[in-house]
This record gives C-alpha cells, sequence and structure tokens, in this order.
C-alpha cells in the first residue's frame, strides 16, 4: 500500500517548478488540511537532514516544490544553464518589476509603462518561468495577465509579493 508521504511527495514532484499548495494535496490524499501539514513538515524535515538527498521541499508564498539543496545548486545551475545567458537583461528585470508592482498586468500595460514593445522579453520569461499568465482581461480581444511565477519569487529571494520594497514616494517636479 502507497503511504501518504509518498503520495505528497510524488505530488510535489509531479506539480514541478509551479508547485502545489496545502489545500491541494490535502485533496488529493484525501487527509486534512492539518494532517497533511505535519506530513509535509516531516518531510521536509527527513530531506533537509539526509545529506545524501540532493533536494530539499521549500515553500514560497504557502506552495510547495522540490528545489535543489543549497550544497548543490551551483552544479545543478551549470548543468541547466549550459550555453544560455546567466544574467537577465536590463528590459527582463525592468518587465519582472513592472510585473510584480503592478501584478495582475496586461502586456500592453506594460509596454505602455516601457514604451516599447515587450513581447519577445516577456516570452523569454515566460520560457524562464519567471513569469506566468495568470489570468485574462474581460475586455476585447481577451489579453492575457501577467504574474510573477512562484519559481521567479525565489529567484529573486522573495516569499511573496508582499516582501517587494516600498516603492519611493513621487515627488513632484519644480
Amino acid at each position: 500500500m502507497v503511504t501518504n508521504e509518498a503520495k505528497i511527495t510524488a505530488l510535489i514532484y509531479a506539480a514541478g517548478s509551479k508547485g502545489i499548495t496545502l489545500t491541494e494535496l490535502a485533496n488529493h490524499v484525501q487527509i486534512s488540511p492539518a494532517a497533511c501539514r505535519q506530513l509535509v513538515e516531516k518531510l521536509a524535515s527527513q530531506y533537509h537532514q539526509d545529506t545524501k538527498m540532493g533536494l530539499e521541499i521549500s515553500v514560497t508564498d504557502e506552495t510547495y516544490r522540490l528545489a535543489t539543496k543549497g550544497d548543490v545548486a551551483e552544479l545543478v545551475n551549470d548543468y541547466v544553464w549550459h550555453g544560455q545567458p546567466q544574467r537577465l537583461s536590463t528590459a527582463a528585470i525592468e518587465i519582472i518589476a513592472i510585473i510584480a508592482y503592478n501584478q495582475p498586468i496586461a502586456r500592453v500595460e506594460i509596454d505602455a509603462i516601457r514604451g516599447v514593445n515587450s513581447s519577445a522579453t516577456l516570452h523569454r520569461l515566460q520560457e524562464l518561468n519567471l513569469v506566468e499568465v495568470v489570468g485574462e482581461k474581460q475586455e476585447i480581444g481577451h489579453p492575457k495577465l501577467y504574474g510573477v511565477s512562484n519559481y521567479g519569487l525565489k529567484y529573486f529571494g522573495l516569499n511573496s509579493p508582499k516582501d517587494l520594497p516600498e516603492l519611493p514616494k513621487a515627488t513632484p517636479e519644480l
């Protein structure tokens, strides 16, 4: 018989970089959220303490995912990014910042803020799983609405959008 721990681990793995919420886990495993939280915390502790394991269970914005332990992160990054640029362009960082502070936001709104077309860079950010489609605007054409993905938050060292630094207040021009 498959244990609830095995089911939870398999679901977190299957969720990939998108992750899975506690509620989703509990519903799929058919246990209470409290029992599920206990099992996830137990598994996270086991993964963390096991030096033979290169993965850990991380939580970002109340979403669980398997992540690489810090000890092997450089090795994995070298493998994943081999032959690809290591840094994000200024335009990419600009777009992520605009999305982070204004999400959900449509591409045309991003373009209006930046003053240039952002579609190519936005597409690349989606490929890198730093931003994701979070809905669509209820207007003609139903433009996609973008938000920073949980992976994107983690990439920038944030647990949730609430962790973003406050923007400076605009000062009136003289």
